[in-house]
């Protein structure tokens, strides 16, 4: 298996496969497949996978590609922006907000809630997912991908919008603001991801859901 990103600011995902690999991703980011790639469905993340489909609409589902003979899919963001790519060695974890996932090399997915009325009120979404090693797992960030390193002594707020993965060593919770006033005024939303601990963070550089905001789109 061959995983190649390319363009600049539209980045698309190409994979290839050799006869008899498979590989998963979220299939609202499909593109295109050579005809000997079989594509298929599969529900993930359990009675939790049935909660995300009633709250966001959106199916947690995988795209499963089972290559009957050496072929190709591309896979892309639907927003402009980048593809990121993590190989995740034995005991290695990542955590992805679930709209970020774009692909992994397995379907072992955990998907975790945040607070509920943290989520709907910061606008993180409600779910997220714990994806372990070993495997590859690529994310599609907004914009450009903003990248904080936590040494354990900072503690940083980030605005729930922009928050794409973040590596599970890292203590997170969902903060007020502090007041009405400042929040509205601020243009801040009323809610910050608050980390604390060791550990990379990686934002979208736009916010998901201000784009969809401003462009008239669905949350």
């Amino acid at each position: 298996m061959e995983y190649l990103i390319v363009g600049e600011d539209m980045q698309t995902l190409r994979v290839n496969l050799k006869k008899g690999e498979t590989f998963y991703a979220n299939p609202g980011h499909f593109v295109r497949k050579d005809n000997d790639i079989n594509m298929s469905a599969q529900a993930v993340g359990g009675a939790t996978g049935g909660l995300v489909r009633a709250f966001t609409g959106t199916g947690i589902f995988l795209a499963e590609f089972t290559a009957n003979d050496d072929g190709e899919v591309a896979l892309a963001g639907i927003l402009p922006g980048k593809v990121l790519q993590f190989d995740l060695k034995e005991g290695e974890e990542i955590l992805v907000e679930h709209f970020a996932y774009l692909a992994s090399t397995t379907g072992n997915i955990e998907i975790q809630t945040v607070s509920l009325g943290a989520a709907f009120f910061g606008g993180a979404g409600l779910f997220l997912q714990r994806h372990k090693g070993p495997q590859t797992i690529f994310i599609h960030v907004i914009g450009g991908a903003v990248e904080t390193d936590l040494d354990g002594k900072l503690e940083v707020q980030i605005e729930p919008g922009h928050l794409a993965a973040f590596q599970p060593s890292l203590n997170y919770d969902i903060k007020y603001v502090g007041n009405l006033r400042a929040a509205v005024l601020g243009g801040a939303g009323l809610f910050f991801a608050n980390f604390t601990g060791k550990g990379k963070i990686i934002c979208h550089s736009t916010s998901r859901f201000a784009f969809m905001s401003q462009s008239g789109g669905r949350r």
